[in-house]
């Protein structure tokens, strides 16, 4: 699997970019790390990986292997920050989609606006997420770039701290959900496994599909 997106606490948006929110705070640790802690006499400017260091860019958790490691991308102190803020999730119909992340996923609904005729932009956000996605129609691709179709898009991951309860709440909203399941000897098994190994699944009404996990604790704990 890949890296695994954490949520960041939520705050409000107006347009579809976020604006920086300055140094990012550090990560706790996970059940595994990566790397280890920085060496006595190593330069000012030297991050090294799984260091504690000002300026170094946030950890994840991340499937490795059959097992779950930490590792935190690096860079220099004083560098610029490279957020993700806002993931283009591609849809048919767009109030279909607004229904559905809204009312059946809990998105708060930030931006629904027609930014120029004939273009119209939903911008949504998980709950206690700084990471929205996009919901757009008529907006042209940028000159060189390629596009993805409708349902084409998968492996958006959540993470959840109570993976049954949020099974029971996007079941009670209407959305078909996978059982939860783990990764054991033989591969994908039913039930709940060790921390970090809980997993669910369902897509939106264009089959885009998303991975819930469930961490050991809230973000800001970790």
């Amino acid at each position: 699997m890949g890296a695994v997106p954490c949520a960041h606490p939520s705050r409000p948006s107006g347009t579809i970019a976020h604006t920086g929110s300055g140094e990012p705070t550090q990560h706790g640790r996970g059940p595994a790390r990566a790397g280890g802690t920085a060496h006595p006499g190593a330069a000012p400017t030297e991050v090294r990986e799984g260091a504690a260091q000002p300026g170094a860019a946030r950890a994840g958790c991340r499937f490795v292997g059959g097992g779950f490691a930490w590792g935190r991308g690096v860079r220099e102190r004083g560098g610029m920050n490279w957020t993700l803020e806002v993931v283009p999730v591609p849809v048919t119909d767009l109030d279909r989609a607004k229904e559905f992340y809204g009312e059946k996923c809990g998105f708060r609904i930030d931006l629904d606006t027609e930014v120029a005729p004939g273009i119209r932009i939903i911008q949504a956000t998980p709950p206690g997420s700084r990471c929205s996605i996009a919901l757009t129609s008529g907006m042209p691709p940028m000159p060189g770039t390629r596009t993805t179709p409708p349902g084409g898009l998968h492996g958006l991951q959540l993470c959840v701290t109570d993976i049954e309860a949020a099974r029971a709440e996007l079941v009670g909203r209407g959305v078909a959900v996978s059982p939860v399941r783990h990764v054991g000897a033989t591969g994908w098994e039913d039930g709940k496994g060790g921390t970090w190994n809980s997993f669910l699944a369902f897509e939106d009404p264009d089959g885009n599909g998303w991975v819930v996990q469930e961490a050991p604790s809230e973000l800001s704990e970790r």
